[in-house]
């Protein structure tokens, strides 16, 4: 009851006329206009909230850090609503533009003061505010742009790190060895592996026997940057950069060339396993061992 009585006298309130109340069709105060740019620009009838016209006056805001918005209200101590300040269309529909058209809206060009100047004898707000907000947006793509470029330098660098970790773990026969001790102790429960369960045991060399498990466990629905579903963000070849051939666009295990950086006298660079070990001829003398691990029996 409370509730209701609280609600019924705000919507007495609403219709009457007072000073502090809702006045519709009173300028609201510096700065608002007589709206005649947004004529399609609907906002609720005050005071009884019943229906929609177009809002009555208009406020223009160019400074937003956002892009330039207007605000919309039916008059003073009306409710407002904002938007962002667009172009208006054109009668006709156009062309998209040529690039010598989008280069004449550029910004801190020699042209740039002849097009701010002639935005200011046309006397339309909507067209000027479009083209502060191109410029804007041009704006953050390339402050965006600069950090992202910083982004993938650190991630290509820590790419290369683990790749030099997998390099020296096979240097040091990391795999023989651990595979041999889980077969040999770990498996048995004997050793670090006596607090596993055997539940864990058993799941655990039912994954190291499986010839087909090859691949981590997805973390991730999708690539957050491709958005295809067969792979992590951390692992698009959008973002890679080879560590066989240097270039990106691809994962080193589709690598058409991976002998590119084996060099005469040393070890192999590529595991047997490569689709393409074959492919091209390796000008070392000798390959990596063969033997990648223990298999299970």
């Amino acid at each position: 009851m409370a509730l209701e009585e609280a609600e019924r006298e705000q919507r007495e309130m609403l219709r009457t006329p007072t000073p502090d109340g809702p006045q519709p069709g009173v300028k609201p105060g510096v700065g608002w206009v007589v709206n005649q740019i947004l004529p399609d620009w609907k906002l609720p009838n005050v005071p009884d909230g019943n229906g929609t016209s177009t809002a009555a006056f208009v406020l223009i805001d160019m400074t937003d850090d956002d892009g330039p918005s207007v605000l919309g209200t039916q008059g003073k101590n009306c409710p407002t609503s904002c938007r962002p300040l667009r172009a208006t269309r054109a009668r006709f529909p156009q062309r998209p533009y040529t690039r010598k058209q989008r280069f004449l809206f550029a910004e801190d060009e020699k042209h740039s003061p002849l097009v701010d100047a002639a935005l200011e004898d046309l006397e339309d707000p909507t067209l000027k505010a479009e083209v502060i907000h191109h410029r804007l947006f041009i704006s953050k793509m390339r402050r965006t742009a600069r950090h992202m470029s910083h982004l993938r330098r650190k991630f290509l660098a820590y790419q290369e790190e683990a790749w030099i970790t997998h390099e020296l773990l096979a240097n040091a026969n990391a795999a023989f060895r651990i595979t041999h001790m889980i077969n040999s102790d770990i498996g048995g429960g004997f050793g670090s592996g006596a607090h596993l369960s055997h539940r864990v045991r058993l799941e655990g060399m039912d994954i190291l026997e499986d010839p087909w498990r090859e691949e981590p466990t997805r973390r991730e629905a999708f690539c957050e940057w491709c958005k295809r579903e067969d792979h992590d963000t951390g692992f698009c070849h959008f973002l890679r950069k080879c560590q066989f051939c240097g270039q990106c666009g691809h994962v080193e295990d589709k690598c058409n060339i991976p002998h590119r950086n084996c060099h005469h006298g040393l070890t192999c660079k590529v595991p047997v396993d490569h689709v393409n070990l074959e492919k091209t001829r390796c000008p070392t003398r000798t390959r990596r061992p063969a033997r990648l691990g223990v298999r299970f029996t």
